[in-house]
């Protein structure tokens, strides 16, 4: 089987993704990636030759890092997220925590958005993030038409690319592609606060250093709204039942909300009980029941 590769694009979700790595894979399977290319390349050259008993990839590493470690099958994944508000995240993330690689920039301003996005549209990593990660760019040149092309063109390669928007319905065809037994995921690494609202000169200026990363969602979505018809109501029945399932478990497990999460690390929210407790004549239970037919 090829072998999987998730692209953890920055704050699309990538967090609740990691808690459904745990539950479904022991960590000695999973193969972590982070930090610099230069990093990523190293971790990378260890690997090579190793992957025998490596169930999945996964990191905030671009398509394409199937070359760096010489796998000749991968199966890419990942998630996508409405450009600006993915921006907006992301610079609220490296606004408050200091050890993001751009805090000591974003520190300078305070909390007006026009101000925050003033100060990073020049800043190669805000710039057309997302197109950067599906072209396999990751920040060595400034994106252009060529590099948006091969975004689209991987995009259409990869085994499955979910919206953030959409993150139910998204959890519940990947997890079946890859044949998980777990769809419930912990709640973890949301925003205390949400997202602000933009003025018309805020949204232009966006507009201005995240055109590729617009036209590649839209791109996407489409793409994603076709696959996703194609299921029919089983799914849309499905992602409600795990909508539900989420909202309650925010009641019940408030400490785990805004808290980050890392692949292999213990789980607060007791996952497996989900499963167990799941009626087979659900719509849930009946979608991962026909994932293994």
């Amino acid at each position: 089987m090829p072998t999987p590769f998730f692209v953890h694009v920055p704050k699309t979700a990538g967090s609740l993704i990691r808690t459904l790595i745990t539950a479904n894979y022991e960590s000695k399977a999973v193969l972590s990636l982070y930090g610099s290319r230069a990093d990523i390349f190293t971790e990378c050259r260890k690997n090579i030759g190793k992957l025998k008993d490596i169930q999945l990839i996964q990191g905030h590493t671009p398509y394409g890092t199937h070359h760096w470690i010489g796998e000749e099958k991968p199966a890419y994944f990942s998630f996508l997220r409405d450009p600006i508000a993915r921006t907006l995240s992301d610079i609220d993330d490296g606004h408050r925590h200091t050890v993001h690689g751009f805090h000591h920039i974003l520190a300078q301003v305070g909390p007006d958005p026009f101000e925050r996005l003033s100060l990073v549209k020049d800043l190669t990593y805000y710039r057309n993030n997302m197109t950067h990660f599906l072209s396999g760019t990751f920040y060595t040149r400034e994106i252009g038409l060529t590099e948006f092309n091969l975004a689209v063109d991987n995009l259409w390669k990869s085994a499955f690319v979910g919206l953030t928007e959409h993150c139910e319905e998204s959890i519940l065809i990947m997890g079946r592609l890859l044949g998980w037994t777990h769809f419930v995921p912990q709640k973890c690494n949301v925003a205390p606060a949400p997202l602000p609202s933009l003025s018309p000169e805020a949204i232009s200026l966006c507009n201005t250093f995240l055109d590729y990363d617009i036209q590649l969602y839209h791109v996407a979505l489409d793409h994603f709204n076709r696959l996703r018809c194609s299921h029919g109501a089983a799914l849309a029945e499905a992602a409600e039942q795990l909508r539900e399932i989420l909202h309650e478990q925010s009641k019940h497990h408030p400490e785990t909300i805004h808290k980050p999460y890392l692949v292999g690390t213990p789980l607060e929210v007791p996952l497996q009980g989900y499963t167990e407790k799941l009626m087979p004549s659900s719509p849930l239970g009946r979608w991962i029941s026909a994932s293994y037919q």
